[in-house]
């Protein structure tokens, strides 16, 4: 990565050249605005990985304005991108063809962002010309780290958790759970909260649903193993809504020592 990007003449907008093929209605300050209003960081960069364009998403993504930006290489922006050097060859087979991967960006500021990278090269008049699509992954990281604590935290919790659906379908049952019941993971997974609760009847889960959409749930009850015993229980119900189905979230602890 140069610490100063080097400085190349900036190409107008309205200068890149257009395949044949585009409609004329389609002109280069339609193909701007669609470019502008795209969610991605948008650049086209030449044969010799010079920036020709860059759209309004990938000015505030990098933090450096349009003129700047046009007066860089890929290079100052992708600390592992080839610098400038041979010029791309139009013979090579990968023209055309979508890449996708993920690498880091410099910003103005410095920082490293972590970003996707969907990579698409074609050739115009014999001059290789590439167009790059950069999707920050930032938010998708920090949703992937929440998800990877919280799962650490159900996983690793003392008490029994469980989700399960209107029907008392059990999607979910941390180890905890499977210890306190006798059933492996997967074997849990194929039983209902009926055959885990005796007091549970279609009658007492419709009026659970009926009460707990209002605020968390606290009662005490039984829980039966898979040996067939039972053991007395606190739970802490809470309703909650996954992907299209209503579901309750569930902490189940022993309360053996407390009868």
């Amino acid at each position: 990565m140069q610490d100063t990007p080097k400085t190349v003449p900036a190409q107008p907008t309205n200068d890149l050249p257009l395949p044949g093929n585009i409609p004329q209605a389609l002109s280069p300050s339609i193909l701007a605005f669609v470019l502008n209003t795209a969610n991605d960081a948008v650049y086209i960069y030449d044969d010799q990985r010079r920036i020709l364009y860059a759209n309004d998403k990938a000015c505030e993504q990098s933090g450096f304005d349009r003129s700047r930006l046009m007066q860089m290489y890929i290079a100052d922006l992708d600390p592992g991108y080839p610098a400038p050097g041979a010029v791309q060859s139009a013979a090579n087979p990968l023209h055309g063809q979508r890449r996708v991967f993920e690498t880091l960006h410099k910003s103005a500021g410095g920082a490293l962002l972590s970003v996707e990278v969907s990579l698409v090269s074609t050739v115009i008049d014999g001059v290789v010309y590439n167009c790059a699509f950069v999707r920050s992954l930032t938010q998708r990281n920090a949703i992937k780290q929440q998800t990877d604590e919280l799962m650490f935290a159900l996983e690793n919790a003392s008490d029994a958790i469980y989700i399960y659906d209107r029907a008392g379908t059990i999607h979910y049952a941390n180890p905890t759970a499977c210890e306190a019941l006798g059933y492996s993971r997967d074997e849990i997974l194929t039983v209902s909260i009926g055959d885990l609760d005796p007091l549970f009847s279609e009658t007492s889960n419709l009026a659970f649903w009926q009460e707990i959409g209002a605020k968390p749930l606290y009662k005490q009850t039984q829980h039966r193993r898979k040996n067939g015993s039972l053991y007395p229980v606190e739970i802490l119900a809470s309703a909650t809504h996954i992907g299209q189905e209503d579901s309750v979230v569930v902490f189940v602890r022993d309360i053996s020592e407390r009868v």
